[in-house]
């Protein structure tokens, strides 16, 4: 992916390929970048360029104070860490994006996700001067200027994750990255304060969750998949959840959420195979199984390859958690093992009337199991659902795995899937209120 540079009236400066300055961050004087070797200043108004020496560690290894002190996280002695000059003031940050203050304090996003001016903020966030701009947790840009938050397209995804911006004088520029590429805003601070102000969303309640109910979280919340990197940014510690399901090879281990918690995981057959699982295998509580197949001989093979991979690694057994699209079938799988229920509303239906009539039909079949896990949908179907009914569905899952007394997982498909919880982040409140009710139960 490459990157920009531009001026204050919207000229391209300067174009770079990603390796030369992953969120290039400036004061609005100076715009600090890397090319992965040494760490580099440039002022546009000048257009000088000048190199500070130092080996950049981390997709975002520069930082710069609205008062212009300039921060490096760079390799020294083998070590990374956040410098300022040769002062140590952060630890490593690998993943996450950090802000820099006048004061040398750094704020380190991989611990609370958010930055500090903004808890409702995304991920995202730059400043310069009076003022900071911060990715929309549902769209569009959040803009922090005097005291006072607006948003620069409410609800926009063209406008969902600010890269990077501008202050000249009294204008102001925006470059954001939205579901179809590259937008640049440029307007004055008078147009600014006219813009809508930021509204927080509602405190989002669920019901007390059932002693039965033990376990939430999310399919890709921990994933290594290039798509899902590349369109949403990887990993996403800040998804609720006591569990993740990871199914690709380089998902593993599941990342402490900001509030202190580490979910456990449950991995696919693949990831069996893997060394460095014997390592977390303490960490993990089921196995997932996939079988698509109507025919219920299909996950019953599935099944026993999984515990054939598991004596052949040398790990003690653990349970399978199965996963068989619209299909249930009770009697293919050992009693402690967990039966996955997939509810997922059908096409043309009311998503909710649908789910809710799927689990009445369904419950005959599954009550007489120990362990049931729901697989709900928390994705739109290629965009079929609109955000209200995707709401709506998450209320009526977790109802039904309330009501369901052998339910004791319920499993949010998905995080990063095209259409899931990152491109709908209305459902994210319900995730978040339910998995508190989960973990005070």
């Amino acid at each position: 992916m490459p990157y920009w540079i531009f001026t204050a009236d919207g000229s391209l400066v300067l174009t770079a390929h990603a390796g030369q300055g992953y969120f290039p961050k400036t004061d609005g004087r100076t715009v600090l970048f890397h090319d992965g070797i040494s760490f580099w200043a440039w002022n546009p108004e000048t257009g000088n360029l000048t190199v500070i020496l130092g080996v950049p560690i981390g997709n975002n290894p520069t930082g710069i104070s609205s008062n212009g002190t300039a921060f490096f996280q760079r390799l020294v002695n083998g070590n990374g860490a956040i410098y300022c000059g040769n002062t140590i003031v952060a630890s490593y940050c690998a993943m996450g994006i950090w802000e820099a203050y006048d004061d040398g304090f750094v704020l380190r996003m991989d611990d609370v996700r958010t930055p500090a001016w903004a808890p409702w903020a995304g991920g995202y966030a730059h400043r310069s001067g009076p003022i900071i701009v911060g990715e929309g947790a549902q769209g569009g840009t959040l803009i922090g200027y005097n005291g006072e938050v607006y948003v620069l397209g409410p609800g926009d995804n063209q406008r969902k994750t600010p890269r990077t911006w501008a202050l000249s004088g009294d204008l102001v520029a925006v470059v954001s990255w939205g579901d179809l590429g590259l937008r640049l805003d440029v307007f004055t601070l008078a147009e600014l304060v006219t813009f809508p102000v930021y509204d927080p969303a509602p405190v989002v309640t669920v019901p007390p969750a059932p002693a039965h109910l033990k376990g939430c979280g999310y399919y890709y919340r921990d994933t290594a998949v290039h798509a899902y990197i590349a369109t949403y940014g990887g990993e996403n510690p800040s998804a609720p959840g006591t569990h993740s399901v990871i199914l690709d090879d380089y998902g593993m281990p599941a990342e402490p959420h900001p509030d202190g918690h580490t979910p456990r995981m449950i991995i696919g057959t693949s990831q069996l195979l893997l060394g460095q699982t014997a390592a977390w295998w303490d960490r993990i509580d089921a196995v997932h199984i996939v079988n698509e197949s109507p025919n219920p001989a299909g996950i019953a093979e599935s099944a026993r390859f999984a515990r054939m991979l598991m004596r052949e690694r040398g790990l003690p057994p653990k349970p399978l958690l199965s996963y068989t699209a619209g299909n249930v079938f009770p009697m293919s799988l050992a009693d402690t093992d967990i039966l996955g229920v997939q509810l997922y509303a059908e096409r043309g239906t009311d998503p909710v009337a649908n789910i809710r009539a799927q689990a009445v039909a369904i419950w005959p079949q599954i009550q007489h199991r120990t362990r049931v896990a729901i697989v709900g949908q928390a994705y739109d179907r290629g965009g079929w659902v609109n955000d209200e009914q995707l709401v709506a569905l998450q209320y009526a899952l977790y109802d039904v795995a309330c009501e369901w007394t052998n339910c004791e997982m319920l499993l949010w498909f998905s995080d990063s899937r095209v259409g899931g919880t990152r491109d709908h982040e209305a459902m994210r409140p319900v995730h978040q209120a339910i998995y508190e009710m989960i973990r005070e139960s």
